[in-house]
């Protein structure tokens, strides 16, 4: 260790001069240590490894040590979680924001439990020893999340989590070869019969496009299970209708369009999405013709990206603003607006009450 020398003063005001050994380089809490790995140059563990030991600074260990695999389960520290990342994640692909913003929303939300999937930390014949071969976004999500309780005054959430320790380097390219449970596949196994793949989708985007999200731009499980708490008999039965496409084409911003609707005003909502399906009796300046149209036009059809869903939902309000009051157009325009904006509520049962016309 480098040695730094300080002057001191006695009582009687003479000065001498004192060698002190220099202590482990501390984390600086007013820095989040995911700054290192959101980096486009990956900075990171090695560049912390580095700068510590060209400084003559001890590299601060972490407990879970071992020669031979061995499992335990634990709760993990704040510290402890930072030691991990800063100084051992050396073997890991560059953070994920969403992701890792996904479990900071778990562990915030008091929603973290334990699952058996296991932190996995290698052997001392790593490149790094003991560096962590799988779970950083975990160990990202919950220091992320204790950052927030920091600046809120809040107690940590408990990170309760199973560790395996001392395994070969050499197992990580084994892990996360099999296919993940999505959002949308554990919905498939949902105790709801109705709920399924566009039902889904529907409620993920009704969530992200009215910005109602716990986290920015990051739909969390908890997001999707408030959808369908709040909105789920209009979001399950327009999965239902639209469940082969409107002339077998798929428009998820038409179809949400429908459920808001659905859902704002249940009668005519259902009979909007019928005349929209079967296109019975409808005759030149239907806005719900010019919609069938809008979305079985070829170019229209291979259409995507969240610009055009939006783009194609807000089309949508239009057909059915108009349709709502009885009235015709000459073409289909799109409603000026950000997608959260549009006044779904005045389509609700007690705002209008104005015949159809077709």
């Amino acid at each position: 260790m480098k040695e730094q020398t300080i002057t001191v003063s006695d009582p009687k005001g003479k000065q001498s001069s004192v060698k002190l050994l220099n202590s482990p380089k501390k984390f600086d809490t007013k820095q989040s240590v995911l700054s290192y790995f959101w980096k486009k140059d990956g900075g990171g563990s090695y560049k912390q490894r580095d700068e510590a030991t060209s400084n003559g600074l001890e590299i601060p260990a972490h407990r879970f040590v071992s020669e031979t695999p061995s499992i335990c389960i634990t709760n993990i520290t704040k510290d402890e979680a930072v030691t991990i990342m800063q100084y051992y994640n050396t073997n890991n692909r560059l953070l994920n924001k969403s992701w890792t913003s996904a479990y900071a929303a778990e562990f915030l939300a008091n929603d973290w439990i334990l699952t058996g999937d296991a932190l996995k930390f290698a052997d001392s014949k790593a490149s790094v020893p003991y560096c962590v071969l799988d779970g950083q976004h975990r160990l990202a999500g919950f220091i992320l999340a204790c950052e927030q309780c920091d600046k809120e005054g809040k107690t940590y959430p408990a990170f309760n989590t199973a560790v395996v320790s001392g395994m070969d380097s050499q197992t990580q390219a084994k892990m996360d070869r099999n296919l993940k449970r999505t959002l949308a596949t554990l919905y498939q196994f949902s105790d709801n019969s109705a709920t399924n793949t566009l039902a889904f989708r529907l409620a993920r985007n009704w969530m992200k496009w009215d910005l109602a999200t716990e986290v920015a731009n990051v739909v969390s499980d908890r997001d999707i299970s408030k959808a369908f708490r709040l909105y789920g008999e209009a979001i399950n039965k327009t999965a239902q209708k639209f469940n082969r496409g409107i002339n077998k084409t798929k428009n998820i911003g038409v179809f949400l369009a429908c459920a808001k609707y659905l859902h704002h005003n249940p009668d005519k909502g259902e009979q909007f999405i019928e005349r929209l399906l079967d296109g019975a009796n409808l005759v030149k300046g239907s806005p719900i013709l010019a919609l069938r149209n809008y979305v079985g036009s070829s170019r229209n059809s291979i259409s995507g990206g969240q610009h055009y869903y939006q783009a194609s939902m807000k089309k949508a309000f239009y057909a059915i603003k108009r349709w709502h009051s009885g009235e015709t157009i000459k073409n289909l325009v799109e409603f000026k607006g950000a997608v959260p904006m549009i006044p779904w509520q005045d389509l609700a049962e007690e705002k209008l009450d104005n015949p159809q016309g077709q």
